[in-house]
């Protein structure tokens, strides 16, 4: 019988794109998720249209709210 790790091994990738994992700190992150929310958005959309943007595959950077989001304790 094959081991757990083996089967992970035999199984295809159910997504469509290969994921990366950027590790922001951690306060930076909930703000992130309030900016987002405020915008109707979601963070991998943002994240996704940012890079189109820096690779110039879209005229204007994704939306952002139009207040500043606060740090956290501060």
């Amino acid at each position: 019988m094959a081991s757990h790790r083996e089967k992970l091994i035999d199984m295809p990738s159910v997504h469509r794109h290969p994921a990366i994992t950027p590790r922001p700190p951690a306060e930076l992150k909930k703000r992130a998720d309030q900016a987002v929310k405020q915008v109707d958005s979601t963070l991998n959309a943002h994240i996704v249209a940012f890079l189109e943007w820096l690779v110039h595959d879209r005229a204007e950077p994704p939306a952002r709210p139009e207040k500043p989001i606060p740090k956290i304790g501060k």
